[in-house]
């Protein structure tokens, strides 16, 4: 699934790379780049070329605006799932920001100029290089103090002939002023939509502290954060979370109804899986890269015009009048003699490449699917201690990434897939609330459960009744799928009791009968096995 997340933030990332309406391709990559090392992000996705500190000094001003709020920097740091998400948004929101100003920005001519310096070749260079520093600081954004490195060195160059490292304080140049131009296209784009902006600063901040806040009770639920979840999606009110606090106060208050939820969750015994495992490994690698303006040694003999490297048999030519011709012949022809010269340049370098290896780890336990009785004999006090040992087992599902699947029942059913718990917190806020009333039907409850425990998310869940058991029976059809899921798929079927009226014959169908007696807080385990208890 992580693998799954990081290619899908990769196409993201690419998507705004080639295709975004900002700046240049490689700007574009610079904010990619510095926007994943900002929040910490863990990807695949490598850029074509480092991020130079000249643009990474232009950029934090106008980036580190979305993440001022420490405790929201904080928490994007910590948790990976919820700042992919958000880099997705600001991608998105950055690929668009160019359509949205609808006019053109005041440095068209020094973008051409910029341009214009950035195609000539380097050989025109070695003598045009004053004026470009004349232009950079006509700008008004570079200074003096800045190039002064730069002036000295490309003197001293332009002596020597070193046309590589002439390139290179060249390349810088142009980097500090194609930084400092294209950060400014970008603030005054921001300017002409600073409402949105702050907007999308807002909802960052909003969002990221409302995960933090419904984590204070839920515990890290974003693991679970819908594959369609967005900055527009609404989590919680504050109403909600209200109730949210309330439950998470009693359940405090009741640490024994706590101690059976973290029981439930360690009942099944770790099983092992196989796994495919990847990840990345760092190759050293060797490229030849050709320059003409580059000769290492004598490789031999051949044909061409360089009349600098034509051997002496053909040079001879030119001593005769009679033979000049043939000379002159050769020359237009490219025919000449002459040496060959490697002009390859051996260039090391790294490469990223990603693998995967099988590894034998123990399987994360299964997901839970709980059934409520919300009948009319439940209500009072084991209406809310079936309430709170639900928000103690989804508590304890979302910490050990488990999904939840909540079946409360009376005469008809109605579910919540907390698979998505940010997805369905209102749901679950509108069953902590919810007054019980009714009849009571097990068998629908049960039917709904053998339902989702032949799907692929359930298929390895532990069932769990919570009831009175005040009941007449359970259909005789759902106890032998009951039983074939016991005996088949090792499916192990909880009941928690609270009452002193239960149905004994209803009971010992269950693998495990837990008894809660409200008035000292104590909870009572029986153990029924299922080997004993079917065919008789």
């Amino acid at each position: 699934m992580r693998l799954d997340n990081d290619f899908r933030l990769a196409e993201d990332i690419d998507a705004f790379v080639h295709f975004g309406q900002v700046l240049t391709r490689r700007m574009r990559m610079y904010i990619a780049d510095y926007l994943i090392k900002k929040i910490g992000i863990r990807t695949y996705w490598k850029p074509s070329e480092e991020l130079l500190d000249s643009y990474q000094v232009h950029l934090s001003a106008q980036l580190d605006f979305l993440f001022e709020n420490e405790q929201v920097l904080a928490e994007l740091l910590s948790n990976q799932l919820l700042a992919r998400r958000i880099l997705s948004e600001v991608l998105f929101f950055f690929r668009n920001v160019a359509k949205k100003t609808q006019k053109q920005h005041p440095w068209q001519v020094e973008q051409a100029t910029l341009e214009g310096w950035t195609a000539r070749p380097i050989s025109n260079l070695l003598k045009q290089w004053p004026f470009l520093l004349r232009d950079m600081l006509a700008t008004g954004e570079v200074n003096e103090p800045q190039i002064a490195y730069h002036r000295t060195k490309l003197k001293e160059l332009e002596k020597s002939f070193d046309i590589t490292a002439f390139d290179l304080v060249i390349n810088d140049l142009l980097a500090i002023w194609d930084a400092s131009l294209q950060t400014r296209i970008l603030r005054w784009q921001l300017s002409q939509i600073e409402d949105d902006y702050q907007q999308l600063k807002e909802n960052i901040e909003n969002k990221t502290l409302e995960i933090i806040r419904v984590k204070s009770t839920l515990g890290q639920i974003t693991d679970f954060l819908n594959p369609d979840w967005n900055l527009n999606s609404a989590l919680i009110r504050d109403e909600d979370f209200n109730v949210l606090e309330q439950f998470n106060t009693y359940l405090k208050d009741h640490s024994s109804i706590q101690h059976l939820a973290d029981m439930l969750g360690s009942l099944r015994e770790a099983e092992m899986e196989t796994v495919e495992e990847y990840y990345e490994r760092q190759l050293t690698t060797y490229s030849l890269v050709r320059n003409p303006n580059y000769k290492s040694e004598i490789t031999g003999i051949t044909l061409g015009d360089s009349l600098p490297h034509v051997l002496p048999q053909d040079l001879s030519l030119l001593g005769e009048s009679e033979t000049e011709w043939k000379f002159l012949k050769k020359f237009a022809d490219h025919q000449l003699l002459q040496w060959q010269y490697d002009d390859s340049l051996r260039i090391k370098g790294t490469e990223e490449v990603l693998e995967s290896r099988t590894l034998t780890r123990k399987k994360k336990k299964g997901p839970f699917i709980v059934c409520v009785d919300t009948s009319g004999s439940m209500e009072g006090i084991p209406e809310k201690i079936a309430k709170v040992l639900c928000f103690a087992i989804i508590r304890m599902a979302a910490s050990h990434q488990r999904p939840a699947y909540l079946i409360n029942f009376s005469t008809g059913i109605k579910t919540i897939d907390l698979y998505n718990v940010s997805n369905e917190l209102g749901a679950l806020v509108e069953f902590l609330k919810m007054s019980f009333r009714g009849g009571t039907d097990i068998s629908l409850a049960l039917d709904e459960a053998l339902r989702q425990l032949e799907t692929h998310q359930y298929k390895n869940a532990d069932v769990l009744v919570i009831s009175d058991f005040i009941m007449y029976r359970i259909s005789e059809d759902i106890m032998q799928r009951v039983a074939r899921q016991q005996l088949h798929y090792g499916t192990a079927f909880h009941s928690l009791i609270i009452s002193n009226e239960a149905n004994e014959r209803v009971v010992e169908r269950f693998d495990h009968v837990w008894l809660y007696n409200p008035d000292d807080k104590n909870i009572i385990q029986r153990i029924y096995k299922s080997t004993q208890q079917f065919g008789h």
